[in-house]
């Protein structure tokens, strides 16, 4: 099902009846018009009036603004432009420009409204208001209200999910019309006007910062909006300005005044009201994604309301929502660097020149004036600029602070022999490379240390575009998502397709025809059986597919089989192949790699589970058919295997995993020149064999023993398919031919063209692979081509396989040319003795062949495989050669170090190469099955190049040998002498053997340690492995020696840090290890990491948890060895909440994000950790302990339960002891590791609890919602939370203090930093009387007037107000969606607890909003009517103390008001007054909750209660028994003893309630009672609340009961937001009033209110819901799932209704 993110997203299904799913928007009325327009904002401008308005503002303002038109629509309308500025006529250096975009789709028409409004207000406060003065003294605004504006014209207003006018004059989506980086089409080769206009705009234009503004939801999107691969499957694309665009979508949703709680339209959740655009859905083609691919401007798309088209009383709050969000934004043009680029000669300007920051592979542009803006967060960065003729100019540790950009200009210095370079000579041609490539490559490079703006006048840039635009080319910024292989470059554009276009514009059909009917329109669902089952999928693919070499086997395959067997042209094949890549996009990529003689492309279809991406550690495989042009069964089987893996993706596990672990090629034509000439029937003829130019093309390739006449010029398809083979990774192939059945190897040639056995280096294995088709061939394994055939009998290859060159030489051929030119092993395959059989024969050569075509393919995963890697960057080497001894063969590592090597089962001792590093020897042993993976960690030759680059050239690091603990110890005395404001050298304890231990803390400024991380490392946690020991020494050395250099990294690091190294923790135990003992097999000492508990006896134990205990840690690394990987809890699963066992824990995420940083600089650790034995603990480095070597009495697991430090092991090489010639090798791999995971440390949530004075409160508790654990303070009440990116919810309570809640933003690499200050818990409460109670509401209403509202619903029998005090964002009036919660009391006189904790509630709810985050979304989210006495005459009368009395228990006309409320339809009786007025307010609200606090007993109430009799029958008062018995269970669990239930109440001390809850039917039966009133005549869930067992208690004891209910009233209010809620509306989009909604089950309809709105509170379950309403036909039946997620249901009005 296809979603449309600029509208609410909806579902038709066609039926006999109509049912749409939708929702709608609230409609506003009544809000005043701001006094700063002159504009009507309660309606839309339409076309012709926004050119007059637009006109109007800039000549009144001609000084700061200018209109003008960038193009023309469809319908040839003007695409105004406002440009705001200053110098409005002038281009200012170093100003940046930005601007908005509204009205893209055209019914979405709310930012065209608002972009006006926002131009007009601008005008009309400059120089009048200091934020917009400067606003536009520092920025080129420009404003763009409508895009489209032909679309807008068509829309209708009040359409809120609609699609009339979403596209131009030409029924064209515009932002699906851009090109994508992604999914190049066709289609873009002509683009729409408006789309056109716009391309012209930002690529002329050096924007800095842009929005596009929608509407249908309200949310924040960012790039990317698009994916690699499939479209259909909606997950996160992260373009390399991630944090960035994270934080521009924030700023905007956290300015506007609901956005940012991401559930402000019903249904839709966005986590802070921001989400990444194709996580959302992917869009093709979309405009944010353009702006950042191919401009230097970063562009978000903001829905503004979740209605489209809302009616237009509803734009004056819209814009007061986000005028200060849209002002916010714009101010975000100012931050991150900013600066100039000059010539250092000549002084001059450079214009164009690159911006490249270090580790973000984005670049920017300078603009006219030299000048440039590059958008970055906060944090240290190293920038880069360079120009052609120019040496580049890198700068490092550029600070970027919140707010105003840092200004870093560059002066470059020209190459040798050159006074700058004319840029337009050479930019284009090289500006296609990043600033890191260009250093890479030679370029000279000039390090720091020596010491205006448009392309074009604003005028020029904003002509109307007077031609059609093709697609920009891709710039050095485009990403490229992990390590694609570049696919090979066409001569012609993209195929155009006569088929439907892509699903990136037309939603596939959500009815699907079953796969066995139709299996190529078959969309793949979530498959019906398990992948792996547990097994790694590569192992399970070999295992299966080597079963197939037997017929048994075979024959059990059961596959959805293709259906087409036929010849087809050259044209026929092109529509067939698009039609497949139309209908499986997410494993399908069509592509040509050049053309014919005569001009035909070379298709090939990709199909992977990535198309278009090399995935590191994916081998890619390629089948070639129809080499020769008359040998055409290769040509068809493969278009049939194309069909068949695509039918199957998802519903066979064999070609599921075949597709999900290989990349695979398809060409089914090299030859289509010379297939047209054929004829079908030839048997043996050449007639086609040849090409167009007859030439064989299996005699044209350049050839090891020299060239000859078919081979000295190649053919146009010999130099496409050779581009093709050298453009990617390729290793296996296999070239399809016809005219005998055999599978042939190379040699193809021999010297001197003899007829005998030319054996390659690789014999053996390709004999293998040979035998691998064969074998799984129906017949070619017999060696027997064509019985049938007299002239072929003769022939005989054992096994079914030959030597090319024993059957016959061939010089020129392609297989070889593959095997000796590449990576690729080729075999040439003979499909059968007919050349081109006729068409009826062709479905038995698929039979024969099927199998034998996917084990083939699977073959590329035999042999050897796995990564080539840098020992101290842990990054891939590309080029490495891989040798093999006694096979003069080799092949290399691609792009991220991966290889593959096809080899036979055996042992051979295998040497990785690579200039510049050591060689690395194994000894690898294969065998049948997957191919054996293994990582070779080559280090490189110069150490001292890396230590003078990155290690402050401290020789010391690199020296050989181990230290002996004193060493040890006068190292560390050293240094605390050296730097003793900086440094402390404490005793750590003492070892079993009487040893000292030692620990070292280093921070900058020791002494004002306050607000710093503190970060424990400790090293050799067990004696046998003391290499952590080495790599912590050396640490040291390096955080000191930055110190005292001023480095600004270290001097960063060390403000923020307060290191506690402990290098040698087991001092006993590593006097006794031995070096070289790499399992730790002779080691007889203690291993302490298995011996942490409080109860240990061990000295060291001892010592370390007394120094856990005393000080306040909150990350703690252990650097241990004996493999590659980071540990991390539970060593030892445990039971969890749930009652299963598990090793996880409630921080799993945050432990994975600490343990992956640690390991993902290194890629021998992140890529499988693979040691010398073969085996890895885990693919991606990072293991729970448990899973590695479950063991109680590990000390992070002992810190996780005990104090609130994380802790992980970080396992840094595979030999527990290594040769000390590797020291320095370790060290040097792990220093980023131990840097990077401080940096997460640093990240989080810093706070404090104080209370209102501002004294710290060192008892109080925090605590993240939803964890179990609490949060540790130290002494000054301080805490420091690490978390990962993200929104949390932060409590913190203290005893005598009131719990407060608090939002928390955490962004990547930064603290948050928060202030808790408590008030006190109420600790004195008084009654109040009527006169009393009246002041507070009154006043009350004063002080919030923003959340209240006070009115009376009628009077008492003696005239006095009943007051109920309406509370919410909106308390005046009901909002379309919002529940509404009636909480009373009073409707006894006497029983005034309930009044007094009504009232409390009062205050308390309004005291917190916009202060307490939780009360703040309650208050945002629904509107609370709170009525503390009903019966205020009774309440006169009530005398305090009475706890049994009955004074004042009924009203002036002394009749009981809880048997007032009339049951009987039948009966006629006068009211009372109170009674009345609390009917009229139930029956005009739509309450969906009302609770009613009583007196005398401790217990919640639900309905029902027995017995009204209507004729002659008795009727119970059913009710909705479950969701009022949960929500009754719910308030007595909030409450910390009513779930007992024993109130022990004197009248009745032996009275006992289950759970706390009682139904009415079984307690207090009477009447006409107030609950089972509202149970039978409103929709709402109700209960009965009896607070206390006294009626009017003293006033001493009313804090104690506020405590005790408050918890349960908060979360029973919560509740209302749970259950079925919705909107009922007609074709139309208007609201059905009265519609009823029946839940199956229940006994209780609802109904719909004035605007179509119902609202249903059920617990979590599925319901069938069934709708109707007079006059329209009702629906069928939809099942619906309730629960802490929305669902909403609505009628079509049918034209048939009566």
């Amino acid at each position: 099902m296809a979603q449309l993110r600029e509208g609410c997203c909806f579902v038709r299904f066609i039926t006999i009846c109509q049912l749409f799913v939708t929702f709608i928007s609230v409609t506003y009325a009544g809000i005043d018009v701001s006094r700063d327009t002159t504009l009507d904002r309660s309606q839309y401008i339409h076309y012709d009036e926004l050119g007059e308005v637009l006109r109007k503002l800039t000549s009144t303002y001609r000084n700061v603004s200018k209109l003008h038109s960038i193009g023309r629509s469809a319908e040839n309308k003007q695409l105004w432009v406002v440009q705001i500025s200053d110098k409005v006529d002038e281009t200012e250096p170093g100003e940046p420009m930005m601007k908005y975009v509204a009205n893209m789709h055209g019914n979405e028409p709310v930012g065209r409204q608002l972009l006006v409004y926002l131009v007009e207000y601008l005008l009309v406060n400059y120089g009048k208001v200091d934020r917009v003065t400067d606003l536009i003294d520092s920025t080129n605004i420009f404003i763009m209200p409508s895009f489209n504006p032909d679309g807008f014209e068509k829309s209708r207003p009040g359409d809120c999910s609609g699609v009339i006018g979403r596209k131009n004059a030409n029924n064209v989506d515009l932002n699906r019309n851009f090109p994508d980086q992604f999914h190049p089409s066709d289609k873009l080769a002509s683009f729409e006007p408006e789309t056109a206009a716009m391309i012209r705009w930002v690529t002329s234009n050096k924007f800095v910062l842009s929005a596009n503004l929608h509407g249908g939801s309200l949310v924040v999107s960012y790039p990317f909006d698009d994916l690699a691969g499939s479209m259909y499957f909606a997950k996160y694309s992260r373009s390399p300005d991630d944090n960035l665009f994270r934080y521009l979508a924030n700023t905007y949703a956290s300015h506007h005044k609901t956005m940012r709680s991401g559930s402000a339209c019903p249904g839709k959740v966005f986590h802070d009201g921001t989400i990444n655009g194709a996580k959302w859905y992917p869009v093709s083609g979309g405009m944010q994604d353009f702006n950042y691919v191919h401009s230097n401007c970063f562009e978000v798309t903001i829905e503004l309301s979740c209605c489209k088209y809302p009616r237009g009383p509803a734009l004056p709050l819209l814009w007061q929502q986000n005028k200060d969000a849209l002002l916010s934004y714009m101010e975000q043009t100012h931050i991150g660097v900013k600066g100039f680029v000059i010539d250092a000669v000549w002084l001059k300007v450079i214009p164009n020149a690159l911006i490249t920051v270090r580790g973000i592979n984005k670049t920017v542009t300078a603009a006219s004036y030299g000048d440039y803006w590059r958008l970055l967060v906060p944090g240290i960065y190293t920038i880069s600029a360079w120009a052609p003729g120019y040496k580049l100019q890198t700068k490092h540790n550029i600070r970027v602070n919140k707010g105003p950009a840092t200004s870093v200009n560059f002066e470059l210095s020209p190459l040798k022999g050159q006074q700058g370079l004319t840029y337009e000579n050479s930019f284009h041609e090289i500006s296609k490379r990043s600033v890191d490539d260009l250093a890479d490559s030679g370029y000279e490079m000039e390090e720091p240390g020596t010491t205006s703006n448009k392309t074009a006048s604003t005028e020029a840039a904003l002509t109307t575009p007077t031609s059609t635009l093709s697609t920009p080319a891709p710039t050095t910024s485009t990403p490229t998502p992990t390590t694609s292989t570049p696919a090979p470059t066409t001569s012609t554009p993209a195929p155009t397709t006569s088929t439907p276009p892509s699903s990136t514009t037309t939603p596939p059909s959500t009815t699907t025809t079953p796969p066995s009917t139709t299996p190529s329109s078959t969309s793949p669902t979530t498959p019906p059986f398990n992948h792996y089952e547990g097994a790694d999928p590569v192992e399970t693919l070999v295992k299966l597919t080597n079963r197939l070499s037997d017929s048994h086997h075979r024959d059990k395959l059961s596959f959805i089989e293709p259906t087409e067997f036929r010849h087809m042209t050259q044209e026929q094949m092109t529509a067939y192949l698009k039609r497949y890549a139309h209908n499986f996009p997410q494993i399908t990529r069509l592509y040509s790699v050049g053309k014919t003689t005569v001009g035909k492309e070379l298709w090939v279809m990709e199909i992977s589970d990535n198309p278009g991406i090399h995935e590191p550690g994916e081998p890619e495989f390629k089948y070639i058919g129809n080499m020769h042009g008359n040998e055409v069964v290769g040509r068809v089987i493969l278009l049939s295997l194309i069909q068949l893996l695509c039918d199957n993706y998802n519903h066979d596990q064999l070609l599921t995993l075949l597709v999900n672990t290989t990349r695979i090629h398809i060409m089914p034509s090299m030859n289509p020149d010379g297939y047209a000439t054929a004829q079908e029937g030839d048997i043996s003829t050449v007639q086609g064999r040849a090409n167009f130019a007859r030439v064989d093309l299996n005699r044209n390739f350049p050839d090891r023993l020299g060239f000859g006449d078919s081979n000295k010029v190649q053919e146009p398809e010999t130099k496409a398919v050779m581009a093709w083979i050298r453009s990617y990774p390729f290793v296996l192939s296999a070239n399809l031919h016809g005219g005998s059945l055999v599978a042939n190897y190379p040699y193809d040639d021999i010297p001197g063209g003899q007829t005998v056995y030319s054996a390659s280096p690789d014999d053996k294995t390709f004999r293998m692979l040979a035998e691998s088709y064969s074998l799984a061939h129906t017949t070619m394994h017999s060696g027997h081509p064509c019985p049938e055939l007299p002239s072929a009998y003769k022939e005989y290859f054992k096994d079914g396989i030959t030597n090319g060159a024993q059957w016959y030489s061939v010089k020129g051929g392609m297989q070889d040319w593959n095997y000796l030119h590449s990576n690729c092993f080729a075999i040439t395959i003979e499909l059968g003795c007919v050349k081109y059989p006729w068409q009826k024969d062709l479905k038995q050569y698929w039979t024969q062949n099927e199998a034998a075509l996917f084990v083939f393919i699977a073959q590329v995963h035999k042999g050897m495989r796995g990564f080539i890697l840098d020992e101290v960057t842990g990054r891939g080497l590309t080029n490495a050669t891989i040798a093999v001894s006694g096979i003069d063969h080799v092949v290399h590592s691609v792009a991220a170090g991966d290889y593959w090597r096809l080899l036979a089962p055996g042992s051979y001792e295998v040497t990785v190469s690579l200039p510049g590093y050591v060689p690395v020897r194994r000894r690898v042993t294969v065998d049948n099955g997957a191919a054996t993976f293994v990582n070779f960690t080559l280090s490189m030759r110069d150490l001292a190049k890396w230590s003078k680059k990155l290690d402050f050239d401290i020789t010391q690091n690199l020296q050989t040998s181990y230290m002996n603990p004193q060493q040890i110890y006068d190292f560390l005395h050293s240094v605390s002498l050296k730097y003793p404001h900086d440094t402390r050298l404490t005793t750590f304890g003492k070892s079993q053997q009487g040893s000292s231990i030692y620990s070292l803390e280093v921070s900058s400024g020791l002494a004002t340690s306050n607000r710093k991380v503190h970060i424990a490392l400790i090293g050799a946690i067990n004696g046998d492995e003391p290499v952590g020991t080495e790599v912590l020494v050396r640490f040291v050395r390096h955080l000191v020696e930055g110190l005292r250099l001023k480095d600004d990294r270290m001097t960063a690091l060390l403000a923020r840090t307060h290191f506690h190294i402990i290098p040698q923790l087991n001092v006993d135990g590593v006097k006794t290890a031995i070096m070289s003992d790499c399992r730790g097999a002779s080691y007889r000492g203690t291993k302490l990491d298995d011996k942490l508990n409080s109860n240990s006896d061990i000295a060291e134990v001892k010592a370390l948890t007394a120094f856990f205990k005393k000080t306040l840690i909150n990350l703690v690394v252990s650097l241990e060895a004996g493999g590659l990987f980071v540990r991390y809890p539970l060593n030892k699963p445990r039971r969890n909440s749930l009652g299963e066992k598990s090793s996880a824990t409630e921080d799993e995420e945050l432990f994975r994000l600490i343990a992956h940083a640690y390991a993902e600089p290194q890629t021998a650790m992140s890529h499988h950790g693979q040691c010398d034995n073969g085996t890895a603990v885990s693919p991606s480095g990072v293991v729970h302990g448990s899973d590695w070597r479950a063991h109680s009495g590990a000390l992070m697991d002992y810190l996780y339960f005990q104090t609130s430090a994380l802790m992980v092991a970080a396992h840094i090489d595979c030999c527990k002891y290594p040769n000390g010639s590797k020291l320095p090798y370790i060290w040097r791999r792990n220093l980023a590791s131990l840097i990077a995971v401080v940096d997460v440390a640093l990240q989080g949530v810093d706070g404090t609890v104080v209370d209102h004075k501002g004294v710290p409160l060192r008892r109080a508790v925090v605590r993240l919602l939803g964890a179990e654990r609490n949060i540790t303070l130290d002494d000054t009440a301080r805490f420091h939370m690490i978390l990962p990116e993200g929104t949390y919810m932060v409590t913190a309570s203290a005893p005598g203090f009131e719990t407060l809640s608090k939002e928390v933003q955490v962004v990547s690499g930064n603290r948050t930093v928060v202030m808790f200050s408590l008030n006190q818990e109420v600790n004195r409460m008084s009654y109040h009387d009527y006169v009393s109670m009246h002041a507070l509401m009154a006043n009350i209403s004063m002080k919030y007037p923003q959340v209240t509202k006070l009115v009376s619903i009628g009077k008492s029998v003696e005239g006095r107000d009943i007051w109920l005090m309406q509370i919410g964002t909106a308390p005046e009036k009901h909002i379309p969606g919002r529940p509404e919660v009636l909480l009373m009391s009073g409707v006894h006189g006497n029983e005034m607890v309930g009044r007094e904790l009504l009232l409390e509630l009062m205050s308390h709810l309004c005291q917190n909003y916009q202060n307490d985050y939780v009360l703040t979304q309650l208050l945002q989210n629904t509107r609370i009517h709170i009525l503390p006495a009903l019966n205020p005459d009774g309440g006169q009368k009530a005398e305090e103390g009475e706890c049994r009395g009955t004074e004042g228990q009924v009203n002036a006309h002394s009749k009981d008001l809880d048997t007032d409320f009339s049951d009987s339809a039948g009966e006629k009786r006068t009211l009372e007054p109170e009674t009345q007025a609390l009917m009229e307010w139930t029956r005009k609200t739509p309450f969906v909750l009302t609770l009613n606090l009583q007196g005398g007993s401790l217990v919640a109430v639900y309905p029902s209660n027995p017995s009204y009799t209507k004729g002659n029958v008795t009727h119970l008062s059913l009710c909705d028994d479950d969701s009022a018995r949960l929500l009754a269970r719910m308030y007595a669990k909030a409450h910390p003893t009513m779930h007992v239930g024993k109130p022990q109440c004197v009248q009745n001390e032996a009275e006992t309630f289950q759970l706390g809850v009682v139904s009415g039917q079984t307690w207090h039966n009477h009447h006409s009672n107030l609950l089972d009133w509202l149970d039978n005549h409103t929709q709402s869930l109700n209960l009965g609340v009896y607070t206390d067992c006294c009626n009017y208690p003293h006033p001493s004891v009313l804090p104690s009961l506020w405590k005790a209910h408050y918890p349960a009233l908060k979360a029973v209010i919560s509740q209302s937001q749970r259950g079925l809620q919705g909107f009922v509306k007609d074709e139309n989009n208007e609201a059905i009033r009265g519609a009823k909604v029946s839940i199956e089950g229940f006994s209780r309809d609802v109904y719909t209110a004035n605007d179509g709105d119902y609202w249903k509170m059920l617990p979590p379950n599925t319901y069938t819901v069934s709708v109707s309403a007079s006059g329209f036909i009702p629906t069928s039946r939809v099942s619906v799932v309730t629960g802490s997620s929305n669902k909403t249901t609505s009628v079509h009005k049918s034209s048939l209704a009566t």
